[in-house]
C-alpha cells in the first residue's frame, strides 16, 4: 500500500481552495466546496499549470486594483452631476503632509466630509445627504458653510450675476455692528484709523526694512502681491476715497509697519530722523490701529485671510511686549477661523484638482498654507505652558507644508512647483524649523499620556539629532553670495535660529531628568545631555555677529532664557556637590549669557528687558543665598530645595512690582538709562544703588513723550484723533 502512495502522483488540492488558502480534502468535489456550494466548479490543480495559475490571479488583482483608482481619479477630474458643490470642495480640500496612521482603522467611522487618501474607499455622503446637511448650516447659523452653498449653487445652477448693490459703500453701519454704539460712517472710522499712518517716504522706508530684516521671520505675506495692494490702498488714501479702502489689508499693512517701527536699528532710526523711543511709541500706535481694524471688520464673524496674517504678525508683537497670553488666546481663535475657511484642507498641488472660487488663485493658496503653519507652529510650539493642550491635531491637519520657493518666482500657475530642499530660499529657514516643531508636539504627546522614561529620550534624541545633522542642507554653504535669497546677515540670523531651537528640543526633552540625574544613574546620561544643550545654545547665541538682533526676537529669547535657567540649576548642584573650579565655570557661563542678552542695550524689547532682569536677580540670590554663610543654614536641603526657594523668592518678589524686587531681595533690574558697558563693569550692589529708580517720577516723562508723539504719526492726515469717540464713553 505504501509502494502504491510513493508510485501515485500526489493528490493536489482543488482551485478554489488553493484560491481561499484554505485547507482542502483533495477528494472531487472536496467537503468545503459541498459546503459551500460549489461542487460542480470544483477541480484538481494540474501541477504543471500551478505557475501560471499564480501568476495570472496576480496580474487579475493588480488589474482590479489599477482600475478601481482609474475609476476614483476620473471622479476626482470630473465630479458626477449628482455630486454636491460642498461634496466636491471638502473632496477637493481633503489632503495630509502626514501619513496614514496606523491607529486609524479603515473600518472606523469617519466624520462627515472627510474624504479618505486611499483609492479603495470611497466619499461617504450622498448628494441627499449633503443637501440635508446645507439645510442644517442655514438653520443653525454656519454662515461660512451656507455663503458657499450659496455661491455654488447661484453658480452652478442659476448663473445669476451680482447686482449693483453689493458694491455700493455703507453710509451707515448696521445697528449689530459693535462700533455703532460710537459712530455712524464707517468713513469717519477708516480715517481715523488712518491717522496712524506715517508719511509716505516713512511708509517706504519702513517697508523696505520690513521685507529684507523682518519678514524672514513669520513669512506670511507674498511680497509682490502685498507691495501691489500696498500702492492701491495709497492711492485710495490720497484721492480721499474712504469708502475703497479694504479694511481687512489695512490691518495687516498697519501691523507690517508696526514691526517695522519695533524692529527699527540705528540706521532706519537715523533714516527716518526718530529717537528710538519715538519708534516704539509709533509701533504702539499702529498696533493699536491694526486691533482697530480687526475690531472693526468683526473678524469672529467675517472670516478672511488677511484677518490671519494679521493675528499672526500681532502675536509677535504681543509676544515681545510681555503679553504672551493675548497671543496665545488669538492663535486659539485664528485656528478656529482658519479651519472654517477651508484652511486646514488644502492639500498638495496637483493639477487635477478643482478648488473653490475663494481659493483658486495658487498665490492665495500658497500664502494661505504659510498662515497655517505658522498657527500650528505657534499652537504646538506654546502648548507645554498650557497644560499641554494644542488645537491642532495631526489627524485633523491636511494641509501641506508651504513650497521651498521665493516670493518672486511664486506666480499665478495650475501647480507651484516646489523647489528641492537643499537649494536656498526665502522659505528655507521656516521649512525647516517646521521639522522641530513635530518633534516637540510627540514629545507633549508623550507628556501628555502620563510622562516618559529615559529609554524614550534617547530614541527621540536619536531622531532630533538626525535632524540638526540635515540643517546644513537648508543652508548649502556657498561663496556666490546672490544664490543666497537673503542677505548674510539675515542668513546668519536664520541658520542660528535653526539651531537654537534645535537644542532648545532636546533640552526640553532631557529637562525632566535634570534634577533625577543627581541621585539615579539611568538618569545622568540625560542630565548629561540636557546641561551639553544649554550650552550649545549660548554658543550658538554667542558666536553669532548678528545675537544682538536675534535676541530681540521672542523665540530667540525663550530659547536663551531656558539655557540659563538649566546651568543656573546645575550650579545650585555643584555648590553642593562640585569643586569651586567648576562653580567659577558655570557661573561664568551664566554671566556670558546674561552679556549676550546686555548687548541688545536701549532696542531691548520688553521681554527682553524681563529676562535680564530675572538672571541678574538669579546671579544676586546665588551669591547671598548660596555663599558661605549661608551653607549653614542650607545644610539640611539638597540642591533641589534650594533652587525652589531661590524660584520661590525672586517670583513672590517679582509679582509685587519692581521696588518690591529690589527693596525685598536687594535685586538689581535692567535700566535703559544705564548703558549695557557701564552696568557690566558694576557689581550687583552697586548697580542697585544706580538703578533704583521711582515709577512716579518716571510717569510726567512717559506722559510728555505721549504728548510729543501724537497718534497722528507723520502728519499726513490732519482729522482729529479719535477726539469725540473717547468724550462719547466718559460718564455724563
Amino acid at each position: 500500500m505504501s509502494e502504491a502512495r510513493v508510485s501515485s502522483r500526489p493528490i493536489q488540492s482543488c482551485f478554489q481552495c488553493r484560491k481561499r488558502k484554505i485547507k482542502c480534502s483533495k477528494s472531487y468535489p472536496c467537503t468545503p466546496c459541498i459546503l459551500r456550494g460549489e461542487g460542480d466548479v470544483c477541480r484538481e490543480v494540474d501541477r504543471s499549470m500551478l505557475q501560471s495559475t499564480e501568476r495570472i490571479e496576480e496580474l487579475v488583482d493588480r488589474v482590479q486594483k489599477l482600475e478601481n483608482t482609474i475609476s476614483v481619479l476620473s471622479r476626482r477630474g470630473s465630479p458626477s452631476d449628482d455630486e454636491s458643490p460642498r461634496s466636491i470642495r471638502r473632496r477637493e480640500l481633503s489632503s495630509s503632509p502626514y501619513p496614514k496612521s496606523a491607529s486609524l482603522s479603515p473600518n472606523r467611522p469617519r466624520s462627515r466630509g472627510f474624504s479618505s487618501q486611499t483609492p479603495s474607499l470611497l466619499r461617504v455622503g450622498t448628494s441627499a445627504e449633503e443637501s440635508a446637511m446645507i439645510l442644517e448650516d442655514f438653520a443653525m447659523g454656519h454662515k461660512v458653510n451656507r455663503t458657499r452653498a450659496t455661491s455654488d449653487f447661484s453658480m452652478s445652477m442659476f448663473s445669476t450675476p451680482s447686482t449693483a448693490n453689493e458694491t455700493l459703500p455703507q453710509t451707515h453701519l448696521p445697528i449689530t455692528h459693535p462700533w455703532s454704539l460710537f459712530v455712524n460712517s464707517p468713513q469717519d472710522i477708516v480715517r481715523r484709523i488712518l491717522c496712524a499712518l506715517p508719511t509716505q517716504a516713512q511708509t517706504q522706508l519702513l517697508l523696505r526694512f520690513y521685507v529684507q530684516q523682518v519678514d524672514w521671520y513669520a513669512k506670511v505675506i507674498h511680497v509682490p502681491t502685498f507691495m501691489a495692494e500696498t500702492n492701491i490702498l495709497l492711492a485710495h488714501i490720497h484721492q480721499h476715497q474712504y469708502h475703497l479702502v479694504n479694511i481687512d489689508f489695512l490691518g495687516v499693512l498697519l501691523i507690517v509697519l508696526c514691526l517695522s517701527f519695533h524692529f527699527a536699528d540705528a540706521q532706519l532710526c537715523e533714516q527716518l530722523m526718530l529717537s528710538y523711543a519715538a519708534c516704539s511709541d509709533y509701533a504702539q500706535h499702529l498696533y493699536s490701529g491694526a486691533q482697530a481694524c480687526l475690531q472693526y471688520a468683526n473678524f469672529t464673524s467675517c472670516h478672511s485671510l488677511e484677518h490671519l496674517q494679521t493675528i499672526v504678525l500681532t502675536g509677535v508683537y504681543q509676544q515681545n511686549h510681555d503679553d504672551s497670553d493675548s497671543s496665545w488666546a488669538m492663535v486659539g481663535a485664528a485656528i478656529k477661523i482658519a479651519q472654517n475657511i477651508g484652511m486646514s484642507r488644502l492639500g498638495n498641488e496637483t493639477g487635477i484638482r478643482q478648488y473653490p472660487p475663494e481659493w483658486r488663485s495658487s498665490i492665495r493658496r500658497e500664502v494661505a498654507r504659510r498662515v497655517w503653519w505658522n498657527l500650528v507652529v505657534e499652537d504646538w510650539s506654546q502648548a507645554m505652558a498650557h497644560q499641554g493642550a494644542y488645537s491642532v491635531h495631526p489627524s485633523q491637519n491636511h494641509t501641506s507644508f508651504p513650497a521651498n520657493i521665493d516670493d518672486a518666482d511664486l506666480i499665478e500657475a495650475d501647480v507651484v512647483q516646489s523647489k528641492p530642499l537643499n537649494v536656498h530660499t526665502e522659505m528655507s529657514s521656516f521649512l525647516c524649523r517646521l521639522r522641530f516643531v513635530e518633534h516637540h508636539r510627540q514629545i507633549i504627546d508623550e507628556v501628555n499620556c502620563g510622562g516618559y522614561e529615559p529609554e524614550y529620550a534617547q530614541t527621540m534624541d536619536c531622531k532630533i539629532n538626525n535632524s540638526i545633522g540635515e540643517i546644513k542642507d537648508y543652508f548649502q554653504v556657498t561663496t556666490d553670495p546672490q544664490k543666497f535669497s537673503r542677505s548674510s546677515q539675515v542668513t546668519c540670523m536664520e541658520r542660528s535660529l535653526c539651531h537654537i531651537m534645535a537644542q532648545t528640543r532636546l533640552l526640553s526633552l532631557h529637562r525632566p531628568f535634570l534634577f533625577r540625574g543627581c541621585y539615579d544613574d539611568r538618569s545622568t546620561n540625560s542630565r548629561r545631555y540636557c546641561i551639553k544643550s544649554a550650552q550649545l545654545i549660548l554658543q550658538h547665541l554667542g558666536t553669532n555677529r548678528q545675537a544682538e538682533k536675534l535676541l530681540r526676537w521672542w523665540t530667540a529669547v525663550l530659547c536663551g532664557f531656558t539655557a540659563i535657567v538649566v546651568l543656573f540649576v546645575d550650579l545650585c548642584h555643584l555648590h553642593n556637590d562640585g569643586t569651586e573650579a567648576e562653580v567659577e565655570q558655570r557661573r561664568k557661563e551664566i554671566q556670558d549669557g546674561l552679556q549676550l542678552f546686555r548687548s541688545v542695550g536701549e532696542h531691548a524689547p520688553s521681554v527682553t528687558r524681563n529676562t535680564i532682569s530675572l538672571i541678574e536677580s538669579l546671579l544676586v540670590a546665588e551669591s547671598t543665598m548660596l555663599s558661605k554663610d549661608a551653607k549653614n543654614k542650607l545644610a539640611s536641603n539638597d540642591n533641589i530645595t534650594s533652587f525652589e526657594q531661590i524660584v520661590k523668592k525672586i517670583i513672590i518678589n517679582a509679582s509685587r512690582g519692581p521696588r518690591s524686587l529690589i527693596n525685598t531681595m536687594n535685586l538689581t533690574s535692567f535700566d535703559l538709562g544705564t548703558p549695557s558697558s557701564l552696568s557690566a563693569s558694576l557689581t550687583p550692589e552697586q548697580l542697585w544703588q544706580r538703578q533704583s529708580f521711582d515709577v512716579g517720577k518716571l510717569s510726567p516723562s512717559l506722559q510728555s513723550v505721549q504728548g510729543l508723539h501724537s497718534f497722528n504719526v507723520g502728519g499726513q492726515y490732519d482729522e482729529n484723533q479719535f477726539s469725540y469717540v473717547s468724550s462719547t464713553l466718559l460718564p455724563s
